[in-house]
């Protein structure tokens, strides 16, 4: 994993996730980098794509709560948007 201040680009880190095996080094790292990054404006999209891919059948309890509480901390005006409310849905259907 890349040393602090050095860190992947939060695309570069959404493509990985969306193409990893489940239980693979890259799920896995892109895991670690989406539990240690959660203040990132673009952690709503990693983890909608690590819960649409490699953690779709199993996700760890942290992964469901911080999507969850992503999902529902939005500004009221991206409420509405697709991806709020359907992050939230999707870590509760886990």
């Amino acid at each position: 994993m890349p040393a602090s201040g050095s860190r992947l680009p939060m695309g570069f880190l959404i493509a990985v996730a969306m193409g990893a095996e489940p239980g693979s080094a890259a799920a896995l790292m892109a895991a670690q980098e989406a539990q240690q990054r959660s203040d990132d404006r673009q952690i709503g999209q990693l983890l909608e794509a690590l819960l649409r891919g490699p953690f779709q059948k199993s996700a760890p309890g942290w992964m469901l709560t911080a999507a969850v509480a992503e999902g529902l901390h939005r500004d009221e005006s991206d409420y509405l948007a697709r991806t709020s409310v359907e992050l939230a849905a999707l870590a509760l259907g886990q």
